[in-house]
């Protein structure tokens, strides 16, 4: 889901320039001063100046004050795009602050609040928002040292239906509002209400929606700052950076929304397997050869997977040629970018049962089966969040024994011979279907 960006602090406005705690820091460099002037002074005097200084400061409040930044993420993305939305604004805001050791010293916590638009499976977006917290995360450590002794919390939310309520009963120029509110009221179950909401009017309402308020709640990510409470209304001018009103950010494929809602008071726990990367996969080329086949992978490591395909066939192609085989090919795979995404290559193992006809002979394993290994690249090339393309190609050795028969019933035997071979062992275009994201 994605919000405004903006930036709000107490007693501020979006007017404001961008440097934080600037009241408060005039007071702590004019402090640094005064400790070289009283550093010369007598007891007594030092005493006296150092109460009427603790008089000119304001007493510590016991209430915190939040300032809210928000980044933006990409349709069914998790990477943090700054040339997106407004993402370069709010991200050199959220520099100007954290990488300030004064004004990182006030910091109390940081709480991480991600979250996806409602449209699809409800699982993967509860999936997708806890990558894009965790991606918050490491991009908050990686690029501020000084974060290194504050508390960083995870709240991921999932789909957020209350912002696209907010957004729907406010666009007065959507036709269908009244009836997209009526869905959203009544309808609880999330399946059943995407799936009317996509149907009304013929479609025309999603469409619309699509178009002018899904953008703007896609993808979102929210970071909650909280200030200790030395630094109230009077004595912080915080600064906040001019952010793109919705207008604005509609003009450029609205891009962000006005609508904050309240956290919910809970987290989704997910299992620790649960953004494993696995898929179902069939290839074409085993398909070309009329041999049924179906695999399946899992993520096994952060950058290592199991492939896991079977072939079969049992049937003949014409009266003297014939493909009857049960081959299972498990294959390591290495990733260079993350399981389930861009290029990969590894090592395979291959074994195989067999009974072909071809011509005027009949080749069958003698009970000792084929076997052997190979070793593969391939890529992968996402069509969508859940389909996919894989290519790859392996190259290895089989070793067996087979017998000769003629082809024909009851064929006479002819001969045993050994089979030792270099050369393709492995060949797919296959595609795919995403069991969970990569």
């Amino acid at each position: 889901m994605e919000f405004i960006g903006v930036i709000t602090a107490e007693s501020c406005t979006d007017s404001t320039n961008c440097t934080l705690f600037s009241s408060y820091a005039g007071h702590y460099l004019i402090s640094n001063t005064l400790y070289t002037i009283m550093s010369m002074l007598s007891a007594q005097k030092l005493l006296a100046i150092l109460f009427l200084l603790a008089l000119s400061f304001p007493v510590c409040g016991q209430e915190n004050i939040r300032i809210t930044h928000t980044a933006f993420f990409r349709f069914d993305k998790t990477d943090i795009d700054i040339a997106y939305a407004d993402n370069r604004n709010v991200l050199n805001c959220l520099g100007t602050l954290l990488s300030d050791s004064f004004h990182v010293s006030f910091i109390d916590s940081i709480h991480l609040y991600t979250y996806a638009s409602p449209e699809g499976r409800e699982k993967y977006n509860v999936q997708l928002s806890v990558r894009r917290a965790d991606t918050m995360q490491r991009y908050l450590a990686d690029n501020y040292p000084l974060l290194s002794s504050v508390p960083v919390s995870l709240f991921p939310q999932g789909e957020n239906w209350d912002g696209l309520r907010a957004l729907v009963s406010a666009d007065t120029a959507f036709n269908e509002r009244e009836e997209v509110l009526m869905i959203l009221d009544k309808v609880h179950n999330p399946a059943r209400r995407e799936s009317l909401l996509k149907f009304l009017n013929g479609g025309k309402a999603f469409r619309y929606m699509q178009q002018h308020i899904l953008p703007l709640l896609r993808n979102a990510m929210i970071c909650i700052v909280w200030i200790k409470g030395c630094l109230n209304s009077t004595a912080l001018s915080v600064s906040l950076c001019r952010m793109k009103t919705v207008g604005e950010m509609i003009e450029t494929a609205g891009s962000v929304s006005n609508y904050l809602p309240a956290p919910t008071p809970y987290i989704y726990v997910l299992p620790k397997t649960s953004d494993r990367y696995s898929a179902l996969k069939t290839n074409l080329a085993a398909w070309a050869i009329a041999s049924v086949n179906l695999a399946y992978e899992i993520q096994i490591g952060h950058r290592f997977s199991l492939d896991l395909p079977l072939v079969w066939s049992s049937w003949d192609l014409t009266r003297t040629s014939a493909l009857r085989i049960v081959l299972f090919q498990p294959e390591l795979r290495y990733w260079f970018s993350k399981p389930g995404r861009g290029h990969f290559l590894g090592p395979h193992i291959h074994i195989a049962r067999y009974n072909l006809k071809w011509k005027e002979y009949r080749y069958q394993d003698t009970g000792y089966p084929l076997w052997g290994v190979g070793f593969s690249y391939g890529y992968t090339v996402s069509l969508t969040a859940l389909w996919g393309v894989e290519f790859n190609l392996g190259m290895g050795y089989a070793n067996s024994r087979y017998k000769t028969f003629l082809n024909m019933p009851n064929g006479a035997l002819c001969t045993i011979r050994p089979l030792r071979y270099w050369g393709v062992t492995n060949l797919g275009l296959s595609f795919i279907y995403k069991l969970s994201k990569p």
